[in-house]
């Protein structure tokens, strides 16, 4: 039985489990069988419930999300209306330090008649719904990372009444409207628990409840298009909010994302930096000069009045990769030119002349995936560079994560922020080029 799920089981292998789970009186014998029929099962076990075989109410719901799953994967429906049911809160979920941008995104592109803007927390920004909204709305936003629809807050734990307390979070009526109203096909979930671990145990019983409750929405760690995340909040972590993640795999807003390269950037942090960049009275040329992907060149050039958007790279993969994002992206007002070549040399092989350039936009090596033998001498040289290229009043924005600056007082800091860029802080800064 333990080697059944890996070799691949036929429908007489099916029966005659179905077979011995009838005859068999042993407890650990029937336990062994559900589990294995969790994962192998298909209409034969299905019906052998139906006509009164004892199969725990897990197996009895994976087995049907398997065959759903097979019969239609579903899809996720972005602009279908979804009630908008009182005290139902949506957090948008940031990177910390960010928050401002996606509080001021939201505040500019929301209808205010559909959205209300409220409480603004370290990593998220809450949303309070007035009357029905799809989820397209709200992905117009581009600075935040993931929604989430708010199920319940208890009390961070285990035992008991936590599991009976989540079970009645996930099994809510709620729950039940949004993954039916926003799903074509069955509406499955899966259980996260991202500041834990795994928690199998917990798991196997939160659900069996959560199914007993509504038994319309199946749970399903495979390919799921929905996900259950349990989320420590407050100072200590004393509470946990529960809320329901749409699993969006591509990211819709990421459409033009053909291909991704190592240690890429986030893409809202370039949306959020394309923002802080602002508009420019005149056409602007920018220039990242670690271009990687191309995304801080792609979501600046699309908030428009971008002429020219020069990209460089050592990669020739990664520029290859941006020219086609670029492409894809689909910014016709903006000529796009990637070139594989040492930030240093971009004046000679690049074209960026002195004094050319308006905003340098860039999120150079962090020093984190990938190993950089001298950040000092980089971020030196990345100044002198900048300095070079910009014209005056030009601004250079990048993620600087060292604790210092430029020494030549040509570039002046206008604006720095602390980020958590994943498990690290970088401060997010603009320096504009002096006039003289």
């Amino acid at each position: 039985m333990t080697a059944l799920p890996k070799i691949g089981v036929g429908e007489g292998a099916e029966e005659q489990m179905i077979s011995l789970l009838k005859q068999t009186g042993e407890e650990r014998e029937k336990r062994q069988l559900g589990r294995v029929l969790e994962k192998v099962g298909g209409a034969a076990t299905l019906a052998a419930v139906s006509e009164g075989a004892t199969l725990p109410a897990l197996t009895e719901q994976k087995v049907k999300a398997a065959l759903l799953r097979k019969e239609n994967p579903g899809t996720i429906r972005m602009q279908a209306l979804l009630p908008a049911d009182a005290g139902l809160r949506i957090f948008l979920r940031c990177r910390r330090g960010l928050e401002g941008f996606v509080r001021e995104e939201a505040t500019e592109k929301l209808d205010s008649g559909t959205f209300t803007i409220g409480e603004v927390r370290p990593g998220s920004v809450t949303l309070s719904v007035k009357k029905p909204f799809s989820l397209t709305m709200i992905y117009e936003l581009r600075c935040f990372a993931t929604i989430g629809f708010s199920l319940g807050l208890l009390r961070n734990g285990d035992g008991e009444a936590w599991i009976s307390e989540l079970s009645r979070c996930i099994g809510s009526k709620r729950a039940s409207a949004l993954m039916l109203g926003a799903t074509e096909g069955p509406a499955r979930y899966r259980l996260d628990f991202p500041a834990r671990g795994h928690q199998r145990g917990a798991i196997r019983q939160v659900v069996e409840r959560a199914y007993a409750l509504a038994p319309e929405i199946l749970n399903d760690a495979r390919q799921a298009l929905w996900s259950v995340d349990v989320i420590p909040v407050g100072v200590l972590g004393t509470e946990a909010s529960v809320e329901l993640r749409p699993r969006l795999y591509p990211d819709p807003r990421l459409a033009y994302r053909q291909d991704d390269v190592a240690a890429a950037s986030h893409p809202p942090l370039a949306a959020c930096m394309a923002r802080l960049a602002g508009k420019s009275a005149e056409p602007e040329i920018i220039w990242d000069p670690f271009c990687g992907s191309g995304l801080e060149l792609i979501e600046r050039s699309r908030l428009g009045g971008v002429a020219v958007a020069h990209g460089t790279d050592l990669d020739p993969a990664a520029i290859e990769i941006a020219g086609r994002n670029f492409a894809a992206a689909g910014v016709k007002s903006t000529c796009a030119e990637f070139v594989c070549c040492d930030f240093r040399d971009a004046g000679r092989d690049a074209g960026i002349k002195p004094a050319s350039v308006s905003l340098i936009i860039s999120n150079p090596p962090l020093g984190r995936r990938v190993r950089v033998k001298n950040m000092q001498g980089l971020f030196a040289d990345f100044y002198a560079a900048a300095i070079r290229a910009l014209k005056p009043g030009g601004r250079l924005i990048f993620a600087n994560p060292l604790r210092t600056g430029p020494n030549d007082p040509a570039l002046k800091l206008e604006s720095s922020q602390t980020v958590d860029l994943g498990g690290f802080n970088c401060q997010l800064e603009m320096y504009r080029k002096r006039s003289s």
